[in-house]
């Protein structure tokens, strides 16, 4: 039975990984943001935002929106895709404009982003991130919102995420055969940043990083905006491929003996203690390892990851000394003690980032759907709702009605709610 929902009321989201495809369906219900739909399938014929077999990925696409549109009853018409970091890349750019007339006003702001996206365009590639970092008026100190402030020249910094055209036109193509138009697109790192830091974490200098399956991302933030975001070609399956390698044991069995054993925190009493794994490709043949030695194969790998991190924000314009702390989510963050290695590395506070909750119909998915792994779909679900509600509190704040001021508390309420 179909819900009978306002389409606009329905937030989707489509969480494009490298190993997984998930896709959620969200509703605003009773005050609260309440996910109805969930879906989770093995990203075949994708790897991040690009496309390796259109036939195969448009089928795995179909599968997953069609299952969560099932479990919703609803049928989605729009939904948010992320961009893999790793496809993306992370910009600056200070742009100067004459203002119009005797004060600030719009079409000065649009002039400067306008002058920013035919850059852009030129080069092949399409902005999904324009986040103002400050502006100044002629030669004024920065302010946060230049409108109607009176000047000669408007000097506005920009950070940009751009993405190369030929990604964004290949996923579209690939959705084509859904029945589903893309709304719009968000960086994977900046979804798992809104569900896992806190309002205090984004003002503060603090570094984000997501470990994925092939892909560790991360990004800071100051001021509440994001102002820097990277990636390298590394992440948890790279673990699993060493112990695969090291022990040579199949891939799965690897992967099986990561998870179970994936302590980075052993008491000396434990450190020879043996595991033992038997060969599925040899009867009665075993291969012992010590849980120390086990250890070290992740450490190794954990710690080639954090400082290859640290070297790239060592060469960018970042200054490492002024980060105040760094949350670490994704997959591989649940390897217990990987804070205390990337806090041994950086020398700052670090905290596993959890996914803020909200509140689902129910069923036996629920506990699945806030697990580490998913900070980055539940980040995009809380992206499009907040930006709904933030149109809606600016559309009911004049109303003198007080129907419409009961419904912008109710706005602000929730948004308050997902925001904390």
């Amino acid at each position: 039975m179909l819900l009978q929902v306002k389409n606009k009321d329905i937030f989707a989201s489509l969480d494009i990984g490298t190993s997984k495809i998930v896709c959620l369906i969200a509703i605003i219900e009773n005050s609260d943001l309440r996910i109805i739909g969930y879906s989770q399938k093995a990203a075949l014929g994708l790897s991040g935002s690009n496309i390796t077999d259109m036939k195969l990925a448009q089928k795995s696409l179909i599968s997953v929106i069609s299952e969560a549109e099932n479990i919703a009853g609803v049928n989605i018409s729009k939904i948010l895709v992320n961009i893999s970091a790793n496809y993306s890349k992370s910009f600056h750019e200070n742009i100067t404009t004459n203002i119009s007339s005797d004060s600030v006003r719009n079409c000065d702001i649009v002039s400067i982003t306008n002058k920013i996206r035919k850059k852009y365009i030129k080069n092949n590639y399409e902005i999904i991130h324009l986040i103002p970092l400050k502006y100044r008026i002629d030669n004024s100190y920065p302010v946060d919102n230049p409108y109607y402030m009176k000047g000669e020249k408007l000097n506005a910094q920009f950070h940009i995420v751009a993405v190369p055209k030929v990604i964004i036109r290949n996923i579209e193509e690939c959705l084509k055969k859904c029945q589903v138009s893309i709304n719009s697109y968000i960086s994977d790192c900046y979804a798992s940043s809104i569900s896992a830091l806190t309002n205090n974490e984004k003002n503060l200098r603090t570094l984000f990083i997501d470990i994925g399956s092939n892909v560790t991302s991360f990004c800071i933030y100051n001021e509440s905006k994001l102002i820097y975001q990277d990636s390298i070609n590394l992440g948890g399956i790279n673990i699993t491929k060493d112990i695969s390698t090291i022990l040579n044991v199949p891939f799965k069995i690897a992967e099986k003996l990561k998870i179970l054993n994936s302590s980075l925190i052993i008491r000396p009493i434990e450190q020879k203690e043996l595991i033992k794994i038997e060969k599925q490709y040899a009867i009665n043949n075993h291969i012992s390892i010590t849980r120390a030695e086990f250890k070290d194969i992740i450490e190794s790998r954990v710690e080639e990851v954090i400082i290859a991190i640290k070297n790239i924000l060592e060469k960018s314009s970042i200054n490492i000394e002024m980060i105040s702390g760094i949350v670490v989510t994704g997959g591989s963050s649940s390897i217990i003690g990987i804070d205390r290695v990337i806090s041994n590395i950086f020398l700052k506070n670090v905290r596993i980032g959890y996914p803020k909750r909200i509140a689902s119909q129910g069923g036996d998915y629920g506990g699945e759907i806030f697990g580490i792994g998913n900070c980055c779909s539940l980040g995009m679900i809380s992206f499009q709702c907040n930006k709904f509600l933030r149109n809606n509190i600016k559309k009911n704040v004049n109303k003198k009605s007080g129907l419409l001021r009961r419904t912008s508390n109710m706005f602000n309420n929730i948004y308050n709610s997902i925001s904390n």
